[in-house]
């Protein structure tokens, strides 16, 4: 579903398709972008698109930015994330 959703997005068109049957799940989300982008897809205006770093080669700061903008903006929409950190997608546990 989130290949289908999300395979017209230039800024995440390098992640997807993704394979939910291996460990690529892991890494699709660990710059938060997807995440953003995803839950955007519940509430387009629960994000706004310009505050996503978005650049290739985000430094670990933006990486966080991306993290937690989108585990705040799921949590908004009703999104039960229990014990979901932004370093849980980093380290991809």
């Amino acid at each position: 579903m989130i290949n289908l959703m999300m395979r017209k997005d230039e800024d995440v068109k390098d992640r997807i398709p993704m394979n939910a049957d291996d460990e690529t799940i892991f890494n699709v989300f660990d710059n938060g972008i997807l995440l953003c982008k995803l839950i955007m897809q519940v509430d387009e205006e629960c994000i706004d698109v310009r505050a996503i770093n978005r650049k290739e080669g985000l430094n670990k700061y933006e990486i966080m930015e991306n993290l937690k903008m989108g585990i705040a903006a799921a949590a908004a929409q009703g999104v039960r994330m229990i014990g979901i950190v932004p370093k849980s997608f980093i380290e991809k546990t």
